[in-house]
């Protein structure tokens, strides 16, 4: 009898475009990728939600707001791992990708005690910090997925404001997932932050997050 063929990554590329990664060299290079996906996610969703990226000199920096499961994790992950992929000289989950060679990937994500260290949440998240400020530069893509989330509201948001300000002095790349609506206020404070936020189809007590990063 005939056996059913396996899948092989022909039948993944012929899906799904991935794109080949141009890496660029001038200090003008941004970071843009056209309809990324992310490589594990989309094989494990149906009708996976495609988004665009760009980083650049005047968009270092960019804040990103949504409700719980509107995506945002995953769209930090997938840059983390089309910006790795890139410098590997892989082929890329995208339409098309550019980005300026990084030196340095920088993460924090997730909130989480390490009792073994006697550290506790908000211990972890400001020792993660302050080695990212201490070794990031303008040649680094820092990512952060929720910040200043172990300890009051008050305090959070304050600790957030003022290390959003000192990678914006250090003119990293960042993307910084976060709850904290008042950091987009720094927008109006410094050119080259930006904010994004995942979309809502309407403003039911139901509705179900896009999964679509826009601008604002």
């Amino acid at each position: 009898r005939d056996q059913p063929r396996s899948r092989g990554l022909g039948d993944v590329y012929k899906r799904q475009p991935y794109a080949c990664a141009c890496l660029l060299v001038q200090t003008s290079a941004a970071l843009v990728l056209s309809r990324a996906r992310h490589p594990v996610m989309e094989k494990l969703v149906s009708n996976f939600q495609p988004n665009d990226t760009f980083l650049g000199p005047m968009c270092r920096f960019r804040i990103i707001t949504g409700k719980n499961t509107a995506g945002k994790s995953t769209y930090l992950r997938q840059t983390c791992l089309i910006t790795i992929m890139a410098h590997m000289g892989s082929y890329v989950p995208a339409e098309f990708c550019t980005t300026k060679p990084f030196r340095q990937l920088f993460t924090r994500i997730g909130t989480g005690d390490d009792l073994e260290a006697n550290a506790s949440t908000f211990t972890v998240e400001m020792k993660e910090m302050a080695y990212i400020l201490e070794h990031a530069t303008d040649d680094s893509l820092v990512i952060i997925d929720e910040l200043g989330r172990g300890t009051s509201n008050t305090d959070g948001a304050a600790l957030a404001w003022a290390i959003t300000e000192q990678l914006v002095h250090k003119e990293a790349y960042v993307l910084f997932a976060t709850h904290f609506h008042e950091l987009t206020e720094l927008s109006q404070i410094y050119d080259q932050v930006h904010n994004s936020h995942l979309s809502l189809p309407d403003f039911s007590a139901t509705s179900e997050a896009g999964h679509k990063l826009v601008e604002g």
